[in-house]
């Protein structure tokens, strides 16, 4: 028997060593390479990352939408995928439901009978009575009872987006998976809809795999973030976890740090260490040991750094004075980009902050919470 279906049923989901290549005549592209996942149940993973680095690959693989290399899938300790041993479990007989970003609302149907379709055409035998309850509760689920009747060309694209989501929780799925379902709406809605998601997930104790590129949706919906890139997990953990701390230059970046400088280690029998950044010797909190000497990356967050017009000749933080070359409004903050002789850097500021005009000389300085250093050649093994 298959480890995986061995497991216990606190895993939603278990995916060990899974594998896919593309093929075509400009050469193989691999987009997954021996991945793992669990999935606890009733807890959200989010799988992060550009276009291309292999999120939506793992997630039609979940869904059976694609059939990997290598590897074995299992979705509430029951195995759907395993390539050694020839398992592959059609979609519509897997566990699951699916969210797309397209939403794929019928037209011509009512919100009633899109939400009710799955029960329709399901082996499951229910009575009219029993279809109306299940459609009316996961209705006030999505908190739209009151479209039950309502045709869905007359929907708005965030009612849409509820209708499929309810639709999708009609089956009572042992897995919700969701692509990037919140990026065809604009911007004030999309805010809206991630702390609906998050409530939604909240009361309904779903267990669901969450693909998207957006950062904040991602921090503010997930349990646990998976960071991808090139088909290979780059880091996993918890929001704060994989935020507070990337562990490459990758994850940094996509993270939101916003800036990445390169430095030599001046002192490291310190914690935290010392780092010569070529503007600057930085106090910086470090992922690993290092050595006296040694090249490193140190992320910087823009939101971290704090920008005064005066000196404050204080030794508690270091302090370096810079000019100005850019100022942008973002609504809630202020942003700059400084420079630093040849070295430039993003500072993030409150509107509250006195603001800094284009040409003015500023002082940076740099809390140790707002540095993190790396190794310049990745991840440690």
């Amino acid at each position: 028997m298959s480890a995986l279906a061995t497991e216990d049923r606190s895993k939603a989901l278990s995916i060990e060593g899974l594998s896919k290549t593309f093929r075509s005549n400009d050469g193989d592209v691999y987009a997954l390479r021996s991945v793992d996942i669990e999935v606890e149940q009733g807890k959200v993973v989010t799988l992060l990352g550009p276009s291309g680095c292999g999120k939506t690959t793992t997630l039609r693989s979940i869904a059976g939408l694609e059939r990997p290399d290598a590897g074995e899938i299992a979705i509430d300790s029951e195995v759907v995928f395993n390539h050694a041993r020839g398992t592959n479990v059609p979609t519509h007989q897997r566990p699951i439901s699916m969210v797309f970003q397209s939403y794929a609302i019928w037209p011509h149907m009512t919100v009633f009978e899109n939400v009710a379709y799955p029960l329709r055409v399901g082996k499951e035998k229910i009575s009219k009575s029993q279809m109306e309850e299940r459609v009316t509760r996961v209705l006030e689920m999505v908190r739209i009872p009151e479209l039950i009747g309502r045709s869905a060309t007359m929907l708005s694209g965030g009612q849409q987006q509820r209708v499929a989501v309810a639709r999708a929780l009609i089956k009572e799925p042992k897995l919700l998976l969701l692509d990037e379902p919140l990026s065809n709406l604009d911007a004030k809605l999309r805010e809206e809809m991630r702390i609906e998601f998050k409530e939604l997930f909240n009361r309904a104790q779903v267990s669901a795999v969450y693909v998207t590129h957006d950062l904040l949706e991602a921090l503010v919906l997930s349990d646990t973030i998976i960071v991808m890139n090139s088909g290979r997990i780059a880091q996993q953990g918890t929001p704060r976890e994989v935020y507070s701390n990337p562990q490459d230059q990758f994850v940094a970046d996509f993270m939101g740090a916003g800036n990445i400088v390169e430095g030599v280690v001046k002192k490291s029998d310190t914690d935290p260490i010392l780092v010569d950044v070529g503007f600057a010797e930085l106090s910086v909190n470090a992922l690993s040991p290092f050595r006296l000497g040694d090249k490193v990356l140190v992320a910087i967050r823009p939101e971290g750094i704090e920008l005064s017009h005066r000196s404050s000749g204080s030794d508690r933080d270091v302090e370096a004075p810079c000019t100005v070359e850019t100022e942008v409004f973002l609504g809630t903050s202020m942003e700059y980009r400084v420079a630093f002789g040849e070295h430039r850097l993003r500072v993030r500021t409150s509107v509250d902050t006195p603001a800094f005009g284009e040409g003015a000389t500023a002082y940076a300085r740099f809390p140790v919470s707002a540095c993190l250093a790396f190794s310049a050649a990745g991840p440690q093994a």
